[in-house]
């Protein structure tokens, strides 16, 4: 059984694999000012909630894009366990080819969704992560990541439009009424924000599928998914637990080359 770590820019998600089976999983809030301790906190009360000893742990690997967390995690990781976790990056074995302009810049929570995405779905992909930041990437057939896109989350978007207007009420991302014109302020953001972006995603499928000479899935992930995809007209594969199933065949790549 392996530890897998997904540091994003919101939250913290700490799964428990084993044998490609998702055991248990933990959300926390990403926060910089948290300490090491505070970590490993949280890491235990995953392991205690399952019953799950710490000696059951055989390996540990980290996606972060947080660089100001990652050596907190590492260094929690490694005093309980007394393992060096595995961190992903550009350099990782994934069974993909980046052939972007900075292969060095792309984030390893992209990374780790596309090793999941070829290995459960097959290439050609649009994976879309819909997180703080909604992330586009694509895979060609050739299994190769070609690039992508990159814009506001639905939360972002949602904050950034109550933070800078002075009359819309703060409110929590609701379900949307069926009709798309909201009758209220808050239906009409709820409405708004959710088929607002069902659309983009829509449109941004569309104007890529153009540009491509190869017919490809789209897989959605991210936090934000489950709210916005039930609204789109595209065909989108849903699968809220890619980015750890990715971090699970890369941990396993790792190992494999280390025999060698």
């Amino acid at each position: 059984m392996i530890l897998a770590v997904d540091i994003g820019n919101s939250t913290v998600v700490m799964g428990l694999i084993n044998n490609s089976e998702l055991i248990a999983s933990r959300k926390t809030v990403t926060d910089i000012s948290e300490l090491e301790v505070n970590y490993k906190e949280e890491i235990k009360t995953l392991l205690k909630s399952h019953s799950i000893s710490e000696s059951k742990i055989e390996g540990a690997i980290i996606s972060s894009v947080v660089p100001l967390l990652t050596d907190i995690l590492k260094e929690a990781v490694s005093d309980i366990f007394k393992l060096e976790p595995i961190t992903v990056n550009s350099e990782s074995i994934t069974g993909i080819e980046i052939i972007t302009d900075n292969p060095s810049q792309l984030g390893s929570d992209r990374i780790a969704d596309a090793a999941a995405g070829i290995n459960e779905y097959g290439a050609p992909l649009v994976i879309i992560d819909m997180g703080t930041a909604t992330t586009v990437s694509v895979i060609n057939p050739q299994n190769q990541f070609l690039g992508g896109l990159i814009l506001p989350g639905v939360r972002t978007s949602l904050n950034s439009l109550i933070n800078n207007t002075s009359q819309l009420p703060r409110i929590k991302l609701g379900t949307p009424s069926e009709r798309i014109i909201g009758t209220n302020t808050v239906s009409s953001i709820e409405n708004g924000i959710v088929y607002g972006t069902a659309a983009q995603i829509d449109g941004l499928i569309q104007r890529i599928s153009n540009e491509l000479d190869f017919d490809p899935k789209i897989i959605a992930t991210g936090g934000n998914a489950g709210a916005v995809i039930p609204y789109c007209k595209s065909k989108i594969i849903y699968d809220k637990n890619l980015l750890l199933k990715g971090l699970y065949i890369i941990y396993k790549n790792e190992k494999e080359e280390m025999k060698c």
